[in-house]
């Protein structure tokens, strides 16, 4: 389960130790509110053919999605509060893109990571940047606000299996 904390552990021990520390989460309560996202359930990491879109609000809720997901791959979405395309580029993310997709994509804002998980894990150097996960590594990734690529990317990768 904790495969992506595993595979860093001989990497980076302190960011693998981190997420292996904190791997418990709160399945009773969810709300909406930004202050208390650390609080969603489990439950919010499953993906129906509907609904392929996953907010992440905490290190660990990333590191389950990512291993639920491992086999058959998904998007992971790196966003900032901050970030006016990254803003814009959402509700089309959210909707129609994820919608078409046959793996589940997941937005994650930067600020409920720490910034040496982002700088070692995934070297994010731009806002929004959209990596393609499977088997524990990272097979693909469009930077910036490039749509028509993420869609691509998607297609491509989502139906390869390995």
């Amino acid at each position: 389960m904790l495969y992506y904390a595993l595979r860093l552990l001989p990497l980076v021990p302190e960011i693998a130790s981190h997420i292996l520390a904190n791997c418990k989460h709160d399945k009773t309560a969810h709300s909406t509110k930004k202050s208390e996202r650390n609080q969603i359930p489990n439950t919010m990491l499953s993906c129906s053919n509907h609904q392929n879109f996953v907010e992440i609000a905490t290190e660990n809720e990333l590191t389950d999605f990512l291993n639920k997901y491992e086999t058959d791959g998904c998007v992971v979405t790196f966003s900032a509060t901050w970030c006016g395309p990254c803003k814009a580029c959402k509700p089309q993310l959210k909707g129609e893109i994820s919608r078409k997709s046959p793996i589940p994509i997941g937005y994650v804002y930067e600020e409920d990571l720490d910034p040496s998980f982002l700088d070692v894990f995934v070297e994010i150097k731009a806002f929004p940047t959209f990596v393609f996960f499977r088997n524990g590594r990272e097979v693909a990734r469009v930077e910036g606000t490039n749509l028509g690529a993420v869609e691509a990317m998607i297609h491509s990768q989502g139906h390869r299996k390995h």
